[in-house]
């Protein structure tokens, strides 16, 4: 409603399946954050519900984010 373009991931083709369904407008993909399936210099802002409090290598994940994210 606020105009923002949504992206998402998860790794359980399931969960990816019913976001489909939730919120059609929405790019979601099959994925994780130690390979986020996206172009690097994408996004405004990434959040994480879950993928960082069980990360086994949170460093992996830190340097994806940084990569897909806008400069600055």
């Amino acid at each position: 409603s606020k105009g923002a373009l949504v992206f998402g991931i998860d790794s359980s083709e399931e969960m990816v399946k019913l976001a489909k369904i939730k919120v059609p407008e929405a790019v979601i993909e099959v994925g994780i954050f130690e390979n986020i399936p996206f172009q690097s210099n994408m996004f405004d802002l990434v959040i994480s519900k879950w993928a960082l409090q069980t990360a086994a290598d949170i460093d992996i994940i830190y340097h994806e984010i940084a990569r897909v994210m806008k400069p600055d």
